[in-house]
């Protein structure tokens, strides 16, 4: 499906899409930066600027970080659930977790 959205009208307008991502389309580069120019607008905690951002476009290093990413243990499922009281926190509406979860699977 072509929105035929310019990339900065859909960062900007748009919360989550992860969902609809073609990820066998390859991204030029320079929309990539474009998307961490306007990321870096988004306002953080406390102002503190912690992001890192790595562009990773060749297919066995980005497989490998895939493992990574997945054996992280910042990464739940069902197997390492979120502590209770991240969970209280996070299911201010019932089911927010199940879809935010389902987004982080299918990436």
């Amino acid at each position: 499906m072509n929105l035929g959205l310019a990339s900065d009208t859909l960062l900007s307008t748009t919360r989550a899409v992860r969902h609809r991502l073609d990820l066998t389309r390859p991204v030029p580069r320079a929309v990539l930066e474009e998307c961490v120019d306007l990321a870096v607008q988004a306002p953080t905690g406390r102002n503190r600027q912690r992001w890192h951002f790595v562009i990773v476009t060749d297919p066995a290093s980005r497989a490998v970080l895939a493992d990574l990413w997945r054996a992280s243990p910042g990464v739940p499922d069902a197997h390492q659930p979120l502590p209770a009281r991240d969970m209280l926190r996070a299911e201010v509406v019932p089911g927010v977790m199940k879809r935010v979860y389902t987004g982080v699977e299918h990436l």
